[in-house]
C-alpha cells in the first residue's frame, strides 16, 4: 500500500482490514503453504526492493499490465528498479484478457543464450510438463550468418527440455521485433529472458516484451536471473 507524502501514514488504518481480507483471499487459494505481510510506504519499488532484503526470497513473482505511459521508465515506475535491484530471481508476467496458465499447448522460448534465458527455460520446462506442452526455442537474426549463433544458444538450453516435445527455429528478418512479434502472436505463452549482453543495457534498449508483443493477447512471462553487479554494468 502506498500513499502521496501528503498523506499521513497513519491514514492506512482504514484501508488494511480490506487489504487483510484479500490476503487471506490469496493465501487460500493456492496449494501450498503461504503466508502474507502488508506493508504501508511512500514508494511502492522501495518497499518491495526492503522486504526482499528482510525476506532472503529466491524468487519474486509480479503482474505487470503490459505497457507505461511514461517515456522515463520501460515497464514502469514499480517494475523499472525491482528489475535492477533485486537481489532475487524476479518472474514478471503479463495476463492475456481471459487467459491462464491453463490448457497451455504452445510456448514460445526466444532466445541467445546467457543466465536470464536459463532461467526462462526452466520456467518454460515445467510449465510444458504440467500442461503437456510443446516448447519452440526461437531466434531472429538478420541474415543466415547469425543462424549458427543461435543453433549455439539452442544447444546450450536442450538439457533442460529432456522428455519435453520441443522444436527449434531461427528466422531471417530485417526487423527483429517484428518477426519475434509475428511468431509470438501464434503461441499460448511467450517466456523472455534477457540476452548474453548486458542486462541493462538490453533493458534500456527495450528489446523485451512491450516492444516484441505489441498488438498481442499472448501470455508473456519475462525472467531476470539475480546476477552480480559487474553483470549489469561490464561494457
Amino acid at each position: 500500500m502506498t500513499f502521496p507524502e501528503q498523506t499521513p501514514l497513519s491514514a492506512s488504518d482504514a484501508y488494511v482490514d480490506e487489504k487483510r481480507s484479500l490476503m487471506r483471499e490469496l493465501i487460500n487459494s493456492v496449494d501450498v503453504p503461504a503466508g502474507g505481510v502488508i506493508k504501508v510506504g511512500r514508494n511502492a519499488s522501495d518497499s518491495i526492493l526492503d522486504t526482499i532484503e528482510e525476506e532472503k526470497p529466491d524468487m519474486l513473482i509480479m503482474g505487470w499490465r503490459g505497457r507505461t505511459f511514461r517515456r522515463d521508465f520501460v515497464l514502469g515506475s514499480t517494475l523499472d528498479p525491482i528489475l535492477l535491484k533485486a537481489s532475487c530471481d524476479v518472474v514478471i508476467a503479463r495476463f492475456g484478457p481471459g487467459k491462464s496458465l491453463r490448457k497451455v499447448r504452445n510456448i514460445l522460448l526466444p532466445t541467445a543464450g546467457g543466465p536470464h534465458a536459463s532461467l526462462a527455460a526452466e520456467l518454460a520446462r515445467d510449465l510444458a510438463v504440467a500442461e503437456n506442452a510443446n516448447v519452440t526455442m526461437f531466434n531472429v537474426g538478420r541474415s543466415a550468418d547469425d543462424e549458427n549463433r543461435a543453433m549455439e544458444g539452442f544447444r546450450n538450453l536442450e538439457g533442460f527440455f529432456e522428455g519435453v516435445d520441443y522444436t527449434q527455429k531461427f528466422t531471417v528478418s530485417d526487423n527483429i521485433e517484428k518477426g519475434l512479434s509475428n511468431e509470438a502472436k501464434k503461441q499460448d505463452v511467450v517466456f523472455i529472458g534477457a540476452t548474453t549482453r548486458p542486462f541493462l543495457k538490453n533493458f534500456l534498449m527495450g528489446v523485451f516484451p512491450e516492444k516484441i508483443i505489441s498488438n498481442s493477447d499472448t501470455t508473456v512471462i519475462m525472467t531476470r536471473k539475480w546476477v552480480k553487479l559487474i553483470d549489469v554494468i561490464k561494457k
